[in-house]
């Protein structure tokens, strides 16, 4: 019964939300998409990724997701993030900071326990160029965790990412 009752509160929920989205006299803050460029804190990585941006119902708290590959001398490597990003819109030039967490994904069978995961922080600044094209420059700080010192490659890494892209509002 009281599995009943909890799966009934969050229907109730869920159709206030769905009512709110469908009634509200404010329309739902734009999505953003965008390709960037950038280099890892180590001699000879690049990485190339895109990213998307999508608002809550606040403008200013969005959800982010990106996509990037990375090369360096030793190997390359695909990562996938989610973060939260405090994004107000101050005019032409706008700051932003965002945290949330990744995985450099070995394939892409959840399963495998192989997949190194890490959390980041940072910041950037978005700098309109037209209405809807932005330059984004962007720092963020990668800490993956505890490694396991008799298992190659999963030892204690920290990164500082730095990269700059077009995002395009759509």
């Amino acid at each position: 019964m009281k599995i009943c009752k909890n799966t009934y509160k969050q229907l109730v929920v869920a159709c206030l939300f769905l009512v709110t989205l469908l009634f509200s006299n404010t329309s739902l803050p734009a999505m953003e998409f965008g390709a960037y460029a950038g280099t890892l804190n180590q001699s000879g990585t690049t990485l190339v990724g895109l990213t998307l941006d999508s608002g809550f119902l606040f403008p200013v708290l969005k959800l982010e997701t990106e996509a990037y590959t990375f090369t360096s001398n030793e190997r390359t490597g695909k990562v996938l993030t989610l973060a939260l990003k405090i994004n107000p819109a101050l005019g032409r030039i706008s700051p932003y900071a965002v945290a949330g967490v990744g995985s450099e994904v070995q394939r892409f069978d959840l399963s495998q326990a192989k997949d190194r995961y890490f959390t980041f922080i940072g910041g950037g600044v978005k700098v309109g160029l037209a209405p809807i094209l932005f330059l984004r420059l962007d720092v963020r700080f990668q800490q993956h965790g505890k490694g396991d010192a008799s298992v190659p490659g999963t030892e204690d890494v920290h990164f500082v990412r730095y990269s700059a892209g077009l995002v395009i509002r759509i």
